[in-house]
C-alpha cells in the first residue's frame, strides 16, 4: 500500500472512532464511497460530511440514528444525498466549468472563408460541423478544392479546435483552428513548414 494510500486509511479511520456509535453508521457509507473522490480534496470532502452528519444528528437529538420511526431514516437519507451531492459536485473533468463543453463547439459549426498564406490562390474556405462523442468536430480544410481533405479534431479549449496529426493533402499534418472575435484563424503544419489562415468569416 502506497503512503497515499496509507494516509487515507488513517484518515478515515480517526473519522470514525472520533464520532458516537449512532454517527458512525451514517459516516461509513460516505466512507464506502470515498475513492470517488479526487485526492487533493478528500480531507476537504471528509470535513465537510463530518460536518453534515453533525447537523443532522443535531436536528434529531431525541431520536437515535437506529430509530425505526419512518420519518427518522427519511431525514437521514436525505442528509446522505446531499453529502454525496454537493461533496462528489466539485470533481469535474476535461468538460467542467474550466474546459470546454458540447455547447462550446456550436460557435464554430458553418462555413467559413477566409485567407490562406500557403495558397497560390489565397482566397479559401472551411466547412466545419459536429463530430463524433462530446467534443469532436468534422472539418472540411480548403473546401474550394476538388476532393478537399475532410480532417477530424476535438474542442481542447473553448475557443481552439486541435486537429491531431492524420492525412492532410496526402502527407502527415496537424493543426489548430481558433475562434476569436467571430473569426477563426488556421494553422496547418507538414513536413516542418507552418502555414497560416487568417480572417475567416461565417457566410
Amino acid at each position: 500500500m502506497s503512503d497515499e494510500q496509507q494516509g487515507s486509511e488513517v484518515e478515515g479511520t480517526i473519522l470514525v472512532v472520533v464520532l458516537e456509535p449512532q454517527r458512525r453508521l451514517c459516516l461509513f457509507f460516505l466512507w464506502s464511497v470515498r475513492h470517488w473522490l479526487p485526492e487533493r480534496l478528500r480531507v476537504t470532502k471528509w470535513l465537510l460530511y463530518t460536518l453534515i452528519v453533525e447537523v443532522s444528528m443535531r436536528a434529531t437529538v431525541s431520536s437515535p440514528f437506529v430509530s425505526w420511526r419512518p420519518w427518522s431514516w427519511l431525514h437521514h437519507a436525505a442528509i446522505l444525498c446531499m453529502a454525496i451531492t454537493f461533496g462528489c459536485g466539485g470533481d469535474e473533468g476535461p468538460a467542467g466549468p474550466d474546459g470546454p463543453t458540447t455547447a462550446d463547439r456550436q460557435k464554430f459549426v458553418g462555413n467559413w472563408a477566409g485567407t490562406y498564406q500557403c495558397s497560390n490562390v489565397p482566397p479559401d474556405t472551411m466547412f466545419i460541423a459536429l463530430g463524433s462523442g462530446d467534443l469532436g468536430m468534422s472539418i472540411t480544410l480548403h473546401a474550394q478544392i476538388p476532393n478537399a481533405d475532410v480532417v477530424t479534431g476535438d474542442l481542447t479549449d473553448v475557443n481552439v479546435i486541435t486537429i491531431p496529426e492524420q492525412t492532410i493533402g496526402g502527407f502527415p499534418g496537424s493543426g489548430e483552428i481558433r475562434f476569436a472575435n467571430s473569426m477563426l484563424s488556421l494553422v496547418q503544419r507538414g513536413f516542418g513548414i507552418t502555414c497560416n489562415g487568417s480572417n475567416y468569416t461565417k457566410y
